[in-house]
């Protein structure tokens, strides 16, 4: 038994999850300026893309290859925030 919801299911909701947060990213840019959001949403929706990809086997990183996706999208997003002590924390 592999589990109880199956893993084209899975993925189509991580990377629905993704792209959501990549648009409440973008819109949240136009709205509040913050940096962080700027560069946040475009990753969200790449990732999104990624578990896509990577999750139906059009392009392989290997047996964890998922995993690396969701992982790298996280702490790439999580990253962002330290652009705004470096830059500034409102985009001009």
């Amino acid at each position: 038994m592999s589990g109880a919801v199956p893993l084209p299911i899975i993925i189509v909701m991580m990377s629905g999850s993704f792209f959501w947060m990549g648009v409440a990213c973008v819109m949240n840019a136009k709205r509040c300026k913050r940096r962080h959001c700027y560069y946040s949403g475009p990753i969200f929706i790449t990732g999104g893309a990624g578990v896509l990809l990577v999750g139906f086997e059009i392009v392989s990183f290997g047996v964890d290859g998922l995993i690396i996706v969701v992982w790298g999208t996280l702490a790439l997003a999580l990253l962002t925030y330290l652009t705004e002590p470096i830059f500034g924390k409102y985009v001009n």
